[in-house]
Order: structure tokens, then sequence, then C-alpha cells
């Protein structure tokens, strides 16, 4: 053997070109994470065709005020500000109509909601402005609700308010949502508790979501959606989830978020005791593609390993040329991996791609060794390879622990093979 044929050699040229397979991996990373932006982009699309996300917040009730203060010098003056009442009960039964929209691959869940929302506002909201020495505007004051998208209301809004029948209008103040404000003058102060009711038809894609305005918040969401997710700091009381949808509740006491009854001044942003449904359409393969991506630095190493050790034992030279066209199909299984999960389920398209390319780099190897044997070990180790990195997928609390494992593993068996081979002695009749 001349001196070009170098076994420190090979190892610098088939770690130089690893170096560049990785290299190349992490290019169609970028290929998946602009292939996600494009679906988020489609799907935001979709939804502005229809209705964004929605949150209903509400009812509240503003009462403008004036209130007597003194100032440093002593002078009197009339603060102009708002006083802010929740409902003593609030109970929200939602009934949601759910369909795909679809362009092309991308696909998002909308709904159509029939919802009724009523409850009770307490009897203490005169006291509590007397006590405060508070000068109610009362020509002024207004019951309000929140809907995030005005777009997704499906119908005229009247709400019985006690003996009376108030329409609500879109306007006012933005409480501390991103969305609309729907509101109806009182005209006269309230007398007593006052019971109230409506029925919301209203429309939205991905997630509807409520805020527990009232002392007791009681919410039921039923819809024929199999896979819902539920979202927010409170999970329901009840839930039932099966082949014909789902049926969950909630019952929520005052104490359990960081909203008093009343206050007085600004809005508040009330968005931090957001809870609700979310219609969730899964789109794994984009994330589990990108993580398997992640394993391609792993892959590469021990592919090429397991090619270097046949060339070596078997004493049949490689071109790095053969190198780097094994180590192309290792590459180029994530980008089939990505293609084929965009149209099947993400296990079916792995099996598909690791059969392929399996079958690929075992015919190469077939054709370049001409010996059966060896073909049945690389495919056998490739096979090997692509389900110990499927399982590591699908363990994501356990996929380090267990990837230390294996490459632990793989070097003990590198270590074993290699045990008896003297490598000075190989590196010096190589340059002999």
């Amino acid at each position: 053997m001349s001196a070009k044929y170098s076994i420190t050699g090979k190892i610098v040229s088939v770690g130089t070109l690893g170096a560049m397979l990785i290299v190349a991996s992490w290019m169609i990373a970028t290929v998946v994470a602009a292939r996600q932006e494009s679906w988020n982009q489609i799907r935001a699309g979709l939804v502005a065709s229809w209705a964004e996300p929605q949150d209903v917040v509400g009812p509240m009730l503003r009462v403008p005020v004036k209130i007597d203060r003194t100032d440093s010098k002593g002078r009197a003056y009339v603060q102009s500000t708002t006083a802010w009442f929740l409902p003593e009960k609030l109970t929200v039964d939602a009934t949601a109509g759910t369909e795909l929209l679809r362009h092309g691959i991308c696909k998002t869940s909308v709904y159509s909601t029939d919802m009724r929302i009523s409850g009770v506002f307490p009897e203490t909201i005169a006291a509590t402005l007397a006590e405060n020495a508070m000068r109610p505007e009362w020509d002024k004051a207004k019951l309000v609700l929140g809907v995030s998208d005005l777009r997704g209301i499906k119908s005229s809004l009247v709400v019985e308010w006690g003996a009376q029948k108030l329409s609500l209008e879109p306007g006012g103040e933005n409480q501390g949502l991103k969305g609309g404000v729907l509101e109806a003058q009182l005209g006269q102060a309230p007398t007593g508790a006052v019971p109230f009711a409506a029925v919301l038809k209203v429309r939205g894609s991905q997630q509807l979501g409520f805020i527990p305005l009232g002392k007791t918040t009681e919410v039921a969401v039923r819809s024929a959606w199999k896979s819902p997710e539920f979202i927010g700091p409170f999970s329901p009381d009840s839930k039932e989830v099966g082949v014909e949808g789902f049926r969950a509740a909630w019952r929520i006491q005052h104490i359990n978020r960081n909203i008093p009854q009343h206050w007085i001044g600004d809005a508040r942003d009330l968005s931090a005791s957001r809870f609700g449904v979310d219609f969730a359409v899964p789109v794994d393969y984009y994330r589990a593609t990108t993580r398997a991506i992640q394993y391609a630095t792993m892959f590469i190493f021990l592919t090429l390993t397991a090619f270097f050790f046949v060339e070596f034992f078997l004493k049949q030279r490689l071109h790095p040329l053969q190198y780097l066209l094994v180590g192309a199909g290792i590459v180029l299984f994530y980008l089939l991996l990505l293609s084929l999960a965009e149209h099947l389920a993400f296990p079916l398209a792995y099996g598909l791609a690791a059969a392929a390319i399996v079958g690929v780099i075992a015919s190469y190897t077939q054709w370049i060794f001409r010996r059966a044997k060896v073909t049945g070990m690389v495919a056998s180790v490739l096979t090997v390879l692509y389900a110990f990195f499927y399982t590591l997928l699908q363990m994501e609390e356990y996929s380090l622990l267990l990837g230390t494992a294996g490459l632990l593993l793989a070097l003990v068996l590198i270590m074993y093979l290699t045990r008896n081979i003297d490598w000075y002695g190989i590196e010096g009749a190589t340059e002999s």
C-alpha cells in the first residue's frame, strides 16, 4: 500500500465529508422552518376569511362617577373617573359546530357557536358607590361585553336587563384583550339585584376563550370536535371526550382569580385569567421533522463509521465520493420525510422514507461490495438506527437518556471491534 492510502488520511477525509453532510442537514432544517412559516401564513389567511379566535369578556357594568377631592394645598376639586362592577353570577352555555377550512395541504379549525350568557349583578352597587362617596352618572352608565373579533358576530345582540331589553352596539373602551367591545346605555340606576341574559351567535377559529368575571362563573361547552385541548389556568371540573365529541364544564370562584369584583379607574387587563377550548388541528410533522434533524449528526456519524469499518475489515477500499453518496442518502431522508409527512400520518411517512433510503443504500452497497452478507448487515444496521431514532422521537422525556445510552453502546461496540488493531503498525505499513 502506498502513502496515499493512509488510514489517518481516510479518517480525515471521511470526517470532512461528515461535516459537510451535517451542514447540509442544517440547511434542510431551514427548509422545514420555511415550510412551517408558509403554512402559518396560509392558515392566517384562512382565519382572516372567517374570524379570529374569540374571547368573550363580560358583561361588566361601567359607571362614570364624580368624587369630591382635596389637593395638597387644601383646595377642593371634583375628580371624574369610572367605577367598574362585575356580576355576582355568570353562566355561559355554548354549543360549537366545527369544520375544517382547507387550502392545499393547510387546514385549520373554525367554529360557529350558539352561546347563552346569563347571570345577575349584585344589589350592593348603589351602596358601594355611596360608601365611597361617589356620585354616579347613571345616564352615562353602560353595560359592556367584549368579543375579540366583531366580524364573527352573526346576529343582533339584545340583552335582557331586568325588565328592560338593551341593544348592544359596537364601540367603547377595550377591556384589556385584543378585539372589539359591545355596549348598551342603561339610562337609569339599577334597583336591587339585576338579572341579565343574552344569546350570542358568534363564529371564530381555533380557540374559544372566556374570562371568569362572575363571583361565581360557570361555563359549559359542547362540540362534536374529537380532539380538544383545554387552555388557560383553569382545568375543566368535568369533561368527556369521545368519538362523538366532547363536553366540558368549569366552575370558578372569584377567589380563584386575581380580579376584584369592583374597582375604580381604567379598564384592567383581564387576559391572565383567560381559559377555554382549543379546537386543535395536529400539525406535529414540522416539529417532529425538526426533532428528527436534531439527531442527524449522530446518524451521519454512525453510518459513516459503519462503512469505514466495513471497508477496513474487508480490505476493499471506498472512494470519498462513495461515502458522499451514502451520506447524501442519509441527508435526503429528512427532506423525503418532510414531503411525505405533509400528506401522510407521520409514523407512515417515517416508515416509507426510512424504507426508501435503506433500500437505496443497501442496493448501492451490493453494487460496491457484491457480497450479500455485507449488504444484509448494512441494511440491518440502517434499519436498527432508523427504529432507534424513531423511538427517540416518541420518548421526549427520556430521549436524552436513551440517546446517550445508544451512543455509549455504539462507542463500546467500536472499542470492542478495534481492540486488537495495531493502528500505529497499520499506519507504518501503509507509509512503507
